[in-house]
């Protein structure tokens, strides 16, 4: 795999918002300790993720004093120390209404989020070493599959739409479909491909605005044929796959990436 090195890291404190992108992770068991952290939840409970564009808008952060920042579209940021109140849970309504546990975090936030949606909503942390992580607590993606998309589609696509923990340059398209049941060392890490990631409308919002702005998704289904497991079970408009974490360790931009 000589050339196989990562072009880009990603992390999302609050699920669905604004990825932040550094240069250095540190991976354990459950991935990367603050990446969907924080996640938001409607009146009735269900979870918010990306498929809401207005959310991939707002930026979240945590300062050096331990604060949240989330800043949104207008310029407006609303800090405030994380507090943790009473315990409740959500539900991830296209997981069979899968319960996801958390804690209301007091503050501003909550109030600030509903105003810009429009609807009321709460601001949860997860209390489970899962947070708020759909599948598997690494996702991987290659250069040539956004290359190869960006080709059926006739236009700049990027890879942070698809809002990946690793991505990879140097690959064929899918090459890393091919990975699934390996492990592959990047830096001091390794990690076990399971799978390919079903993508959804996530994908069809512009990574800063949310704005929908490409057919991403239809391009993905025009091209590439649903991928049968070895369960039996379907996936439908693959591209990336899932992995969880063989053994602990640090990942940095620059990092070569190889099978083993």
């Amino acid at each position: 795999m000589q050339g196989r090195a990562v072009s880009e890291l990603s992390v999302a404190l609050v699920k669905g918002m604004r990825l932040a992108h550094p240069e250095f992770l540190m991976v354990d068991r459950s991935g990367v300790g603050d990446d969907r952290r924080f996640f938001l939840i409607a009146a009735d409970g269900r979870q918010y993720d990306a498929k809401l564009g207005p959310l991939q808008a707002v930026v979240p952060a945590l300062n050096e004093r331990g604060s949240l920042d989330l800043r949104f579209p207008d310029g407006q940021t609303v800090s405030g120390p994380v507090v943790l109140g009473e315990r409740t849970a959500g539900r991830v309504t296209w997981d069979g209404d899968r319960p996801i546990a958390g804690r209301r975090v007091v503050g501003p936030w909550s109030d600030a989020l509903s105003q810009y949606l429009g609807e009321p909503v709460e601001l949860l942390e997860a209390v489970e070493s899962r947070r708020a992580i759909d599948v598997a607590p690494i996702t991987i993606l290659g250069d040539g599959s956004v290359e190869r998309l960006e080709r059926e589609l006739d236009t700049p696509l990027g890879s942070r739409r698809f809002r990946m923990t690793v991505t990879l340059s140097g690959l064929e398209p899918h090459e890393e479909d091919t990975w699934y049941g390996q492990v592959l060392e990047i830096g001091g890490c390794r990690l076990r491909v399971d799978g390919p990631v079903p993508r959804c409308a996530a994908t069809t919002h512009d990574p800063r605005t949310g704005v929908r702005d490409h057919a991403t998704l239809r391009g993905i289904v025009a091209y590439r044929e649903p991928i049968e497991m070895p369960d039996g079970s379907v996936v439908k408009a693959p591209f990336g796959v899932y992995a969880t974490v063989e053994r602990p360790g640090p990942i940095r931009v620059g990092d070569r990436a190889r099978l083993l």
